[in-house]
């Protein structure tokens, strides 16, 4: 049965993109996931899903910011160069290689941005127990506890909790500047994109 109307969801990132689908399925619990972030389609990656709405099908893409940044300037380009490029396919070999990278640089973001949350919630997994340590030490000193062993103990496990915290705000600003710097790789490839199809062209992709 093909659809017979569709939508479009832009959000901002991976994270942004699990939270709207989950939010779909709990909507459309029959709803048919095609993601095409684990098989891309000659490049192209977002995930589609088939719902039924008053007995109708209709399709409903999610893509974040940067796979509708890919599929917008994929199908400029196949429009105006060639429609097989869409397809991983034409004679503009030069093109559908930068269309290529530009896809794998946006597989590489991802994988970022799943590291970066995987970070956070580990920073923040530490921070609270670091925050039950510190109340459980304060009680003792509280009640006058003389148990030095126990109260060396909590302490040193604090300090290493507080270690880890540090450890891991550097590792999350480290994964803060790879995703930069792939946002600026990935602009200046679609750049470059666009100005082989000008420049073939004549076209003005900008407007």
């Amino acid at each position: 049965m093909q659809d017979i109307a569709g939508c479009r969801i832009v959000v901002e990132g991976v994270t942004a993109q699990e939270e709207t689908l989950h939010l779909l399925r709990k909507e459309f619990p029959e709803a048919k996931v095609s993601d095409r972030r684990l098989n891309p389609s000659h490049g192209y990656r977002a995930v589609h899903l088939i719902v039924t709405v008053l007995e109708k099908s209709v399709e409903i893409q999610v893509r974040t910011n940067l796979q509708h940044l890919w599929a917008e300037y994929s199908e400029k380009c196949a429009d105006v160069v060639d429609p097989a490029l869409k397809y991983g396919g034409g004679q503009e070999d030069n093109l559908a290689a930068t269309l290529t990278e530009a896809s794998n640089i946006v597989q590489v973001m991802e994988e970022r941005e799943r590291q970066l949350d995987d970070l956070l919630r580990s920073q923040e997994r530490h921070a609270r127990e670091a925050a039950e340590m510190k109340k459980e030490l304060d009680c003792l000193v509280r009640e006058g506890t003389t148990d030095e062993v126990q109260l060396q103990t909590l302490s040193a496990r604090i300090e290493t909790l507080r270690a880890d915290l540090e450890r891991h705000q550097t590792e999350v600003l480290e994964a803060r500047a790879d995703a930069s710097r792939a946002k600026e790789v990935l602009a200046a490839t679609l750049s470059e994109a666009i100005a082989q199809v000008e420049g073939a062209t004549g076209h003005d992709l900008s407007h």
